[in-house]
C-alpha cells in the first residue's frame, strides 16, 4: 500500500468540497438568534461548524460538554472560554501569575476582573475548584454582552446522556441560556450534536422547541469525495466507488483516499476496504465492549445491524422485550455507534465488515468462550 498521505492536506481538501454547507451555516448564524445542527456521528459536524465559524466575524465561546462533567465544571468552561475571548494573546499562566504585572497584562486582567469578576481565579485554574456556579458564569456572561456580541457554541449536546445519572442536568442549563437569550440581543446561540440529542434542543417541552432554525448535516456524498480526490490527484472515479460503499463515512474515506493517492497497481474498491478492515488492531472487540457498556443487549444488536438483520424481528429479539431492544437501540444511536435512516446499521463501515466477518467465523457459543468477549 502507498505511503499515506498527510491528514491536513486531505482535511484540506475535503474542507474545500464542504465549503457550500460550512456556508449554509454561516449564513444560518448570522440570520439566526438560535440555531441547531445535527447529523449522525461521525458524519463531520464540529469540523464543518469550525470551518463556518472561521469566517463569520464572530466572537466565538465554545462550551463544548464531553468535558462537562458537571454544573461547575461547565461553568469553569465557560468562565475559560470568556477569558480567552477577552485576553486572546494572553497565557492564562501570565494573567495568574502573583507579583507586579506588566502594564500590557494589567490592562488584560483588568478587563477579566471587569467582566468575571470573583471568577476570574476560576477563569485561570487548570481545573475546576467545584466552587463555582452556572449562575455566576452566567452573570458574567451577560455582563460581557453588554460591551461585545457574542455566540455561545453548545457542541456535543448528547454528551450527558451517555452516562447514567450524570450530574449535568442539561434540561435546566438549556433553559437558563433561553432566558439569556431572550434578554440579549447581542447573543446568538449554536447547539450542535447528534441527531439522537436533538429533542433535549426542540422537543415539545424543551426550552427552544419551534425557536431558531435547523440544520441537518450528513456524510459527504460521492460528489465531495469525487472533488477531494482531484485536488489529491488521486482518481476521482475510485473515490466515488469508495464513497458509495462506505457511505462516505469521513475517517474511513481519509483512509481509503490516503490509499489510492499515487497507487500504480489498483485494485477493486471493495478489496481496498476489505484490505483496510483486516487491520483490525482490537476496534471490534473495543465497539462490542463499549455496546455492553451501554446496555446489555448492546453487543447483540450492534452485530445485527452489521448484519444487516432487524433487531426487532422474532428471529433476532428472543428472550428480549421490544422495551429492551428499543432502549438498547436508542443508546447505541446516542453514543455514536449506530445509526437510523431507512434501518440500523453500523457507523463505522470497516467496523461493520469486521463484525460480519467475525460472526462468520465463529458461532455466538464459540465467541461465548473467548475470555475478551
Amino acid at each position: 500500500m502507498p505511503a499515506r498521505q498527510p491528514t491536513d492536506a486531505i482535511n484540506s481538501a475535503l474542507a474545500a468540497a464542504r465549503s457550500t454547507e460550512a456556508r449554509r451555516i454561516r449564513d444560518a448564524v448570522h440570520g439566526e438568534a438560535v440555531l441547531g445542527v445535527f447529523g449522525e456521528a461521525e458524519v463531520g459536524k464540529t469540523r464543518t461548524i469550525q470551518q463556518a465559524l472561521a469566517g463569520a466575524g464572530l466572537r466565538v465561546l465554545r462550551l463544548d460538554l464531553r468535558w462537562a462533567a458537571g454544573e461547575t465544571h461547565a461553568a469553569f468552561l465557560l468562565a475559560g472560554e470568556m477569558a480567552r475571548t477577552l485576553a486572546p494573546d494572553m497565557e492564562p499562566a501570565r494573567l495568574a501569575r502573583p507579583g507586579p504585572l506588566s502594564p500590557e497584562v494589567e490592562r488584560a486582567r483588568s478587563r477579566l476582573v471587569e467582566t468575571l469578576g470573583g471568577g476570574v481565579q476560576e477563569a485561570l485554574r487548570r481545573w475546576p475548584s467545584g466552587r463555582y456556579r452556572w449562575a455566576a458564569a452566567l452573570e458574567s456572561l451577560e455582563l460581557l454582552l453588554h460591551a461585545h456580541e457574542a455566540l455561545l457554541w453548545i457542541d456535543h449536546l448528547e454528551a450527558p446522556g451517555l452516562s447514567f445519572r450524570h450530574p449535568l442536568n442539561l434540561e435546566q442549563l438549556l433553559w437558563s441560556l433561553s432566558e439569556i437569550v431572550q434578554r440579549n440581543d447581542g447573543l446568538r446561540l449554536l447547539i450542535s450534536g447528534r441527531e439522537a440529542a436533538s429533542p433535549e434542543m426542540d422537543g415539545p417541552r424543551a426550552a427552544f422547541c419551534g425557536q431558531g432554525g435547523r440544520i441537518s448535516l450528513r456524510a459527504p456524498d460521492a460528489a465531495a469525495w469525487r472533488q477531494v480526490a482531484e485536488l489529491l490527484g488521486a482518481s476521482p472515479r475510485r473515490a466515488e466507488e469508495l464513497a458509495i460503499l462506505t457511505g462516505g463515512h469521513p475517517r474511513t474515506m481519509a483512509r481509503a483516499i490516503a490509499a489510492i493517492v499515487g497507487e500504480q497497481t489498483p485494485a477493486s474498491a471493495q478489496a481496498l476496504l476489505d484490505e483496510l478492515a483486516v487491520a483490525d488492531d482490537g476496534l471490534t472487540e473495543r465497539a462490542l465492549e463499549h455496546a455492553r457498556s451501554l446496555h446489555r443487549l448492546g453487543g447483540q444488536v450492534l452485530t445485527q445491524a452489521a448484519l444487516g438483520q432487524r433487531p426487532y424481528a422474532t428471529a433476532q429479539r428472543g428472550a428480549a422485550t421490544t422495551q429492551d431492544l428499543s432502549k438498547a437501540l436508542k443508546r447505541l444511536r446516542l453514543a455514536g455507534l449506530l445509526r437510523h435512516q431507512e434501518r440500523w446499521s453500523v457507523v463505522d463501515p470497516l467496523l461493520a465488515m469486521m463484525l460480519r466477518a467475525r460472526s462468520a467465523t465463529e458461532s455466538p457459543a464459540t465467541a461465548a468462550r473467548r475470555p475478551w468477549s
